[in-house]
């Protein structure tokens, strides 16, 4: 049978004005939605792409809204709404890409949608919220701000059992669960002070702190202080290579972001050169640099990034005090960090929008953490002393968030 058209449409105009709840991103990759740059939670960078084929809340195979997606939702044989609760993968593609796997799925009793990512050999939980409604066979999503639809036709054998289909013919079923395990789930990370309408950050950039202010690096390649005990941005230095991620003795690990990717260096704020880094001519491993972070009790420079040809993504540790410049080792880490920032003995990082304590000893994550700020695609990361500071950019411009991981 075929969907009323005056449905479907009703149906998405609802969607798009409601605003979506914060979350984790949505991994897919459908070639029937666009990219959402603004999905809450999400970054716009090469490491969301290599994390997933999309960057944003779109869905692998998500069903077109044709005259043969669904049931008419005024049909008498059309099947009951899905019953809000929670739900366990079982098999199919659907909805399924890149190195994380969808595990658990919520719908909740106020429409809203909850996916629940896993990477079981790093112990790193993703996630995304969204919102949903339910006509006759159809089963309608949005994710992002404003939400973005994507249609799937849905049929329920049985009280306990959901198939959900899309009209390229991926298909997923799933079980009825008394709960989310915990391994699956983002732990909320609570905001202690925001500070919006700061300069917006570049995608790129990292956070550092020299032990009085923050910095990061803005989308007009300006390196931005701000004052972490009240937001206030301060003054603005234009380095060389601009990306800025870890500070260390007076000056700031920066990498270019384009161009000589293999290349770190470490100047000062009147773009004094102290110290540079070639992967491939002073280490001996071709890496490319997307992050980095400065371990100080161990005097130790962490590398992240991937292979030149994007292969695998791998920690690299040098030691980088003297002259030359010394491999420590290298550990495998096979997914995107866009920023990373220690603090003791802890390695903190953002994986696809959710912020995750690392164990660098069992090299898997221990906890993760999300933001639950709507809307927000979070670029940096730093301690000042105990306080967590997370850099990221709205619709509006730059925002600054200290949170409190408990």
């Amino acid at each position: 049978m075929k969907a009323a058209p005056l449905t479907i449409a009703l149906l998405c105009i609802c969607l798009l004005l409601t605003l979506t709840p914060g979350g984790c991103p949505l991994r897919g990759g459908s070639t029937n939605q666009n990219d959402n740059a603004a999905a809450n939670g999400n970054l716009n960078s090469d490491d969301a792409g290599r994390n997933a084929n999309s960057a944003d809340g779109n869905v692998n195979g998500a069903a077109n809204a044709n005259d043969n997606a669904a049931v008419n939702a005024n049909d008498n044989s059309a099947p009951p709404p899905i019953a809000p609760g929670f739900w366990e993968i079982v098999s199919g593609d659907l909805l399924q890409n890149g190195p994380v796997d969808l595990a658990y799925m919520a719908l909740n009793a106020d429409h809203t949608v909850d996916f629940h990512y896993y990477m079981p050999e790093l112990n790193i939980a993703v996630g995304q919220t969204g919102i949903y409604s339910v006509a006759g066979s159809v089963l309608l999503l949005g994710f992002g701000t404003p939400p973005t639809p994507v249609m799937l036709v849905f049929d329920q054998p049985d009280a306990d059992t959901l198939h959900l289909m899309s009209d390229g013919g991926d298909e997923l079923v799933l079980s009825r669960a008394a709960e989310i395990p915990e391994q699956f789930q983002c732990l909320p990370l609570t905001p202690v002070h925001t500070y919006t309408g700061l300069p917006r950050p570049d995608e790129r950039t990292g956070m550092a702190y020299d032990g009085s202010r923050l910095w990061y690096t803005t989308d007009a390649s300006v390196l931005q202080a701000i004052d972490p005990a009240h937001g206030t941005p301060g003054e603005t230095h234009v380095l060389t290579t601009p990306l800025v991620h870890a500070y260390q003795g007076g000056a700031f690990w920066v990498v270019s972001g384009s161009g000589a990717m293999e290349q770190a260096e470490r100047r000062r704020l009147d773009n004094t050169l102290l110290d540079e880094i070639d992967t491939r001519v002073d280490l001996g491993e071709a890496n490319r640099i997307e992050v980095l972070a400065w371990e100080s009790r161990d005097n130790v420079l962490w590398v992240h990034g991937s292979l030149p040809d994007h292969s695998a993504d791998r920690f690299l540790r040098v030691a980088c005090l003297g002259e030359p410049d010394e491999l420590l080792g290298i550990d495998e880490f096979d997914v995107a960090i866009s920023a990373m920032s220690w603090h003791g003995r802890e390695l903190w990082a953002i994986v696809s929008g959710m912020v995750v304590q690392l164990d660098m000893t069992a090299l898997r994550g221990e906890v993760t953490y999300r933001v639950d700020l709507p809307g927000i695609r979070w670029r940096g990361i730093a301690w000042a002393g105990d306080a967590m500071f997370l850099i990221g950019a709205n619709d509006d411009g730059g925002v600054l968030v200290e949170v409190d991981p408990g």
